[in-house]
């Protein structure tokens, strides 16, 4: 008695496809990192979950502009220099918090210079944070290269 065995096919992935839509998916991400912050500091009252949470106010702003700051380096031009993309990150970030803050009078909750200082101070750290994990990637990648882990 033969046994036949089923043959599975591999997914082999196209690398350059990959790399092409890398670029998408970072935008996407900083998009919906963006609308999320807009849109939980825009809603009167923000949802049971979120003040329940044990983290004060303050600490919420703070990860959230890392986060966008964080996805935001991703995005930005390779073209650009460092202090650009600083700048640009902390200036733009500011902005978009202090939108947020103006736009919080006409919803029933209240605006606060102090959200808008750690709006800054999570982008500034995000930015940060952005340019250290590019640094030890570019130093994992090319030990990975030389056949050094």
């Amino acid at each position: 008695m033969i046994i036949q065995r089923e043959q599975h096919q591999i997914p082999v992935f196209n690398m350059e496809k990959i790399r092409k839509l890398l670029p998408v998916l970072r935008a996407m991400i900083f998009i919906s990192i963006a609308l999320t912050i807009l849109i939980l500091s825009l809603v009167p009252k923000p949802p049971e979950l979120i003040r329940e949470f044990a983290l004060s106010d303050k600490i919420m702003h703070l990860a959230a502009y890392i986060a966008l700051a964080f996805s935001l380096g991703f995005i930005l031009p390779k073209s650009f220099k460092v202090k650009a993309i600083v700048l640009f990150t902390i200036i733009s970030s500011s902005l978009f918090g202090g939108l947020i803050e103006f736009l919080q009078g006409f919803t029933g909750r209240s605006p606060e210079l102090l959200d808008l200082l750690f709006d800054a101070a999570g982008a500034a750290i995000g930015i940060y944070l952005y340019f250290t994990f590019k640094k030890i990637m570019i130093k994992y990648i090319g030990n990975a290269h030389k056949g050094k882990n």
